[in-house]
């Protein structure tokens, strides 16, 4: 049996904090990169 996908939340999307743009533009590539500068942020703040 086949359940219906999760609706998608509403009241817009997700912004990316580096590029300012909705994280459902990004291609595949942007997504990686944009995390990964995320976390190497994260673990600059961390030290």
């Amino acid at each position: 049996m086949m359940t219906a996908p999760p609706p998608k939340p509403t009241g817009g999307d997700e912004i990316c904090p580096l590029c300012k743009r909705p994280k459902s533009e990004h291609t595949n590539k942007e997504m990686l990169d944009c995390s990964r500068k995320i976390r190497e942020q994260e673990t600059k703040d961390d030290i």
